[in-house]
């Protein structure tokens, strides 16, 4: 019995001893936070591909990023509209097309056209016919051969005539018919629509065999010699902004960036907390067409300061790291503090510690996933 007690207790000291021991892996305990230092091996250095460089300082710019789309003013904005109205006759006319000032938009036909070139040439005859009887009324009266009266009358007369020619030949210009060139026989029932701009085909509310009426509009127009960019500048960036600062934008291919001005900035913050912003193009490209989605930058200050580039700054649990080389296989891991990132780099503000000192710029991201692996094991 005396035995049985002793061999327990030699049990129990042995598990006691045991549980006791350091759980050993490797030459370390795993601790599950990421390694401060990192020693790489010939092969993980040529698969890194790592390159150093030091801290630089530089002027470097903050851009605000917007987006916005291309966009003509209203006044650019034409609605052509049949002043007579009539039946669309014929028109070749298609959304896009360009259009120069002048030209024949479509051809408009009804039996009114008829009568006011009738009521033209007649009313054209009889100012002749007044101008005639005016003349001699006047002689007349200087002779006292015909009386004052008779004299008032055919001036009258005359001069109802000749308000009804002006007017006549303004009706027959807004209906687009040539009061000159219009004789008794060359009467036509269709007369030509012209366009009032040089621009583009916006829309087609009309369509072929269609009356309409003198308010009705056929055609919207564009003129895009005065377009502009509307950027979308949220409440954070507004204070950044003022009339004048340069803007580069592109379209989406980015084959091609745009030197642009803000020449206006909205007063009235959205329920997206946003404003517009409105840019005029320094050289206006035909390419450019209102509705055309645009990215921009706009330049708002420019600094002074130690920069690296981003490459080289890692993101780990919401904080930013360099590593620093110690040696050409020996790595320490360095928290850092950063500013706004442009053109590339990114402000270093805590530079201080880092001042010729040999910082990873390209293959940082292959050193953090190392030290990932190595926390994890």
């Amino acid at each position: 019995m005396k035995k049985m007690k002793t061999n327990y207790l030699f049990v129990l000291l042995f598990i006691l001893l045991f549980a006791c021991q350091p759980e050993r892996g490797g030459s370390e305990a795993n601790t599950g936070e990421m390694p401060s230092t990192l020693s790489l091996s010939p092969a993980q250095l040529k698969n890194a591909g790592i390159s150093t460089d030091t801290l630089q300082q530089k002027i470097i710019s903050r851009y605000i990023k917007a987006s916005g789309r291309v966009e003509a003013p209203p006044q650019n904005y034409i609605s052509v509209s049949a002043p007579l109205g009539g039946f669309l006759r014929s028109t070749e006319l298609l959304p896009g097309m360009k259009v120069k000032k002048g030209s024949v938009l479509a051809w408009m036909e009804d039996q009114q056209y008829i009568q006011l070139q009738e009521q033209y040439l007649l009313i054209k005859s009889e100012l002749l016919m007044s101008e005639k009887d005016f003349v001699r009324q006047k002689e007349l009266n200087l002779d006292k051969t015909a009386s004052d009266k008779s004299f008032e009358q055919a001036q009258a007369s005359l001069e109802g005539k000749k308000a009804l020619y002006a007017g006549l030949r303004e009706k027959l210009k807004m209906a687009g018919i040539q009061p000159d060139q219009l004789t008794a026989v060359n009467l036509s029932r269709a007369a030509p629509l012209l366009s009032p701009i040089d621009g583009y085909v916006a829309k087609i509310n009309v369509n072929v065999g269609k009356y309409v009426q003198p308010q009705d509009a056929l055609f919207e127009l564009v003129n895009p010699e005065d377009i502009h960019l509307a950027l979308t500048i949220f409440e954070k960036d507004i204070a950044g902004l003022k009339e004048g600062q340069k803007v580069s934008a592109w379209t989406n291919n980015g084959i091609r960036r745009y030197d642009c001005e803000i020449i206006l900035l909205g007063r009235n913050i959205g329920a997206d907390h946003s404003i517009d912003v409105h840019c005029h193009f320094i050289n206006y490209d035909h390419s450019l067409l209102p509705g055309m989605f645009m990215n921009a930058e706009i330049a708002t200050s420019a600094t002074m300061a130690y920069v690296l580039p981003q490459e080289a700054v890692t993101e780990y649990a919401g904080k930013s790291y360099v590593f620093v080389a110690e040696t050409s296989s020996n790595f320490r891991m360095q928290e850092i503090t950063t500013g706004y990132a442009s053109e590339g780099n990114v402000i270093v503000k805590n530079a201080e510690s880092l001042l010729a000192k040999q910082i990873v710029v390209k293959g940082a991201y292959s050193l953090l996933m190392l030290a990932k692996n190595v926390s994890d094991e």
